[in-house]
């Protein structure tokens, strides 16, 4: 799915990047309805592919236990959404620490509750028609009907898909800076040994001879080199973010000389 939506924005000739991030305190195997839950990411990810020229498209799955618990401890929120695991977005940085016994404290529930969110720098809502989102057949003007079509239901029945599965949906949006929406789904956590039978998870199958190694990621792009060092951590890998190549030879000297002293 993640690649369809990268085959499109590839195929609009647009500058937009699409990274995604899913946390690893995320179940490997839940049970739900996978086609309300691919319906809903395709609506918001399709309008943000719609309405964003240049910039990046960034999809974040998380528990939403540990999101909520990730906005209490920073008592903050933004348009870049502020739910992730320390993951960077347009300078800003979460703690993700001191929150496992939150998370751990749900593990024993028989349901797994999921929050989605989809960021993007595209043309934003107008203020005006913000209250009208999640109406039926609603856009914010004629113009915007005319210039990138659609028929507006897109949102109206992801919104009902996501009360059907007891979830929530709600956005944040800024004029010409772009728009985050975020909705929440409730899944059945599978039982131990119930999928015996299934492939093991893939983070037994991932390389072990990369682990310990030290890297520098050199990306101007704060979202693609988050994602980038999320993937290398995976591997074992630990990873230091640089903005340009000045900035990774003064990591790269500083790491030298702290291991030559």
């Amino acid at each position: 799915m993640v690649g369809c939506f990268h085959n499109l924005v590839l195929h609009n000739h647009w500058e937009v990047k699409l990274a995604v991030f899913v946390s690893d305190k995320v179940p490997e195997i839940i049970m739900g309805d996978p086609g309300r839950f691919r319906q809903i990411i395709t609506n918001l990810v399709g309008n943000s592919v719609k309405f964003t020229e240049r910039g990046h498209i960034f999809v974040q799955v998380h528990l939403a236990e540990h999101t909520k618990a990730i906005m209490d401890a920073n008592g903050e929120n933004c348009l870049n959404g502020g739910l992730n695991e320390g993951v960077v977005l347009s300078g800003n940085q979460y703690r993700s620490d001191a929150l496992n016994t939150v998370v751990a404290a749900n593990e024993a529930s028989e349901n797994v509750s999921l929050m989605v969110s989809v960021e993007d720098t595209g043309i934003g809502i107008p203020l005006r028609a913000q209250d009208r989102v999640f109406t039926l057949f609603m856009q914010a003007d004629s113009s915007t009907s005319r210039h990138y079509g659609g028929t507006g239901i897109g949102l109206s029945i992801s919104k009902c898909l996501v009360e059907l599965m007891g979830g929530q949906i709600n956005f944040i949006s800024r004029p010409q800076i772009g728009s985050t929406f975020s909705f929440s789904v409730v899944f059945r956590r599978c039982k131990k040994n119930a999928f015996n039978d299934l492939k093991k998870p893939s983070s037994d199958d991932l390389p072990t001879a990369f682990r310990g190694l030290k890297a520098i990621v050199v990306d101007g792009k704060p979202v693609r080199a988050a994602v980038t060092r999320y993937h290398l951590k995976r591997l074992g890998i630990l990873a230091e973010v640089a903005s340009n190549i000045g900035m990774a030879v003064a990591i790269f000297g500083k790491n030298v000389s702290m291991a030559s002293g």
